[in-house]
Parts: C-alpha cells; structure tokens; sequence
C-alpha cells in the first residue's frame, strides 16, 4: 500500500486493485451465508403457519 501511495495512485485505484481482490471471496462467503440465513428463516416461519399468505385464486365467470 505504501508503495502505491508514493507512486501517487488515487484512493480508487488503490482500493480497485489491492484491497478488492484481496476481500471478494469474503464477499462471496458474506453473501452466500445470508442468502442461506434468509431461506431459512423463511422456510421456520411458513413452518409456524407465519410466512407468506397464498394468494386466493379468484374463479372466471
């Protein structure tokens, strides 16, 4: 970081190609576990009778 600092780089391309890569595949595993979390939660809830209502189909006539 120093070295790119005193090549005179800006906080963008510092940021773009030094701390970026290093924190997408904490990103990646971030994301995935809440995705999870999320159809879980969801999956409890609709289990407890507490999630989504279903929509009544209405008949033509």
């Amino acid at each position: 970081m120093k070295a790119a600092v005193s090549t005179g780089q800006s906080r963008w391309q510092i940021m773009l190609r030094h701390v970026l890569p290093n924190i997408t595949s904490i990103i990646v595993v971030q994301v995935a576990l809440s995705l999870s979390w999320a159809v879980l939660t969801e999956a409890s809830l609709s289990f407890l009778g507490l999630g989504t209502r279903r929509r009544r189909r209405r008949s033509a006539r």
